[in-house]
């Protein structure tokens, strides 16, 4: 496991439960990717104290919904190939 410069339409695992998710989003104050989980729960995010904020999205509110999750995940995750 290893730190990863993340990019948008990168996958990624969470350590936390294995989960894959894509990211949609970079934050730039602390590099941190922004991801949106799509297997489980339809679309949500995680934050970092667990709760997940479900939404139902359409591709013309993903910028709203983006803009309202700022404070994502943290701490390390896989590097892209490792979650294929």
């Amino acid at each position: 496991m290893k730190k990863h410069t993340f990019n948008k339409g990168d996958l990624v695992r969470y350590i936390s439960d294995n989960e894959v998710c894509k990211v949609v989003a970079i934050d730039n104050r602390r590099r941190a990717p922004i991801g949106v989980r799509t297997a489980r729960f339809g679309v949500c995010f995680e934050t970092p104290d667990r709760l997940e904020l479900k939404r139902s999205i359409t591709s013309n509110k993903m910028e709203d919904v983006i803009a309202t999750a700022v404070d994502m995940i943290k701490g390390e995750v896989w590097e892209n190939n490792d979650c294929l």
